[in-house]
């Protein structure tokens, strides 16, 4: 068994504001069966976000709950976590 991959983060339909969703693409030679998302502040390392994103089709959905801070980088963090509970991340950084 290997370790959960983490593909993309894909943040394009991601603008700070509730309701906005990142789509994941997490794979495993088994199973993934979880992808958390985090959303940090890129300076300070302070969450802003986080939660469980949803298995839709053949992606991972996470629809975002709070108002991202204006002028601040953040940083989208994918965890995806396989039935043996390895844990793999992937980051992409947005610029608000």
């Amino acid at each position: 068994m290997g370790l959960p991959v983490v593909k993309e983060v894909d943040i394009t339909a991601y603008a700070g504001h509730p309701g906005n969703v990142v789509k994941v693409d997490a794979r495993d030679d088994f199973e993934v069966v979880g992808v958390k998302l985090t959303v940090r502040d890129a300076t300070s390392g302070a969450v802003v976000e986080q939660g469980q994103a949803v298995k839709s089709g053949g992606f991972w959905v996470y629809t975002a709950q709070t108002e991202a801070p204006r002028d601040r980088d953040l940083e989208i963090e994918a965890e995806a976590s396989d039935r043996p509970g390895n844990q793999r991340t992937l980051s992409e950084m947005w610029h608000g």
